[in-house]
């Protein structure tokens, strides 16, 4: 053997004291001070982060492939719009789990915004009439609402973008529990 000893475990601790000095000599003529190595815990406590937000309520809707139809800036129902509007009363008679449907009246951006929120308010409460008197829905299941040119479906400065604009939706809002 060439005489090696391992170092014993007291001359390891006094090299890892040595060095540890060493390292504090050094940092003190970098900055000028001392820093302490054993720091209190610190008594931040931070509140938890909120919650997200919860998802969009999804949309249901009564899809309806034809458009409903009104004389022109009035709130008067044309014929060619009640075999429309029959088959919204088909689809509630035979749900009668929808408990509450909102018919929302749409219009393009083209004149006056006051103006437009009236007729659609006033189209809205014309389909919600016809379902109620000719349909015979319970005038519970439906409200009426306009939403002007609030929420437009496509551009309005094209003709058919202003034609898409103007629409009648059937958002179910409400179901109650189907029998078992």
């Amino acid at each position: 053997m060439n005489g090696y000893r391992p170092p014993s475990a007291n001359a390891r601790t006094r090299a890892v004291r040595a060095a540890l000095a060493l390292a504090l000599l050094a940092a003190s003529l970098g900055c000028g001070r001392v820093l302490p190595l054993s720091y209190p815990p610190l008594g931040v406590q931070a509140s938890p982060p909120p919650p997200p937000p919860p998802p969009p309520p999804k949309v249901e809707l009564i899809e309806i492939m034809d458009r409903v139809e009104f004389e022109v800036n009035k709130a008067k129902l044309l014929k060619a719009s009640f075999a429309v509007l029959d088959q919204v009363v088909e689809v509630m008679k035979k749900n009668p789990d929808i408990a509450l449907v909102e018919v929302q009246g749409h219009t393009d951006a083209s004149g006056d915004a006051a103006k437009n929120l009236t007729l659609s308010q006033q189209r809205a409460e014309s389909v919600k009439d016809y379902l109620v008197k000719k349909g015979k829905i319970e005038e519970a299941r439906l409200q009426a609402k306009g939403l002007g040119q609030e929420k437009p479906f496509a551009d309005n400065d094209s003709a058919e973008g202003q034609q898409r604009n103007r629409r009648v939706e059937f958002h179910i809002l409400k179901r109650t529990p189907k029998a078992k």
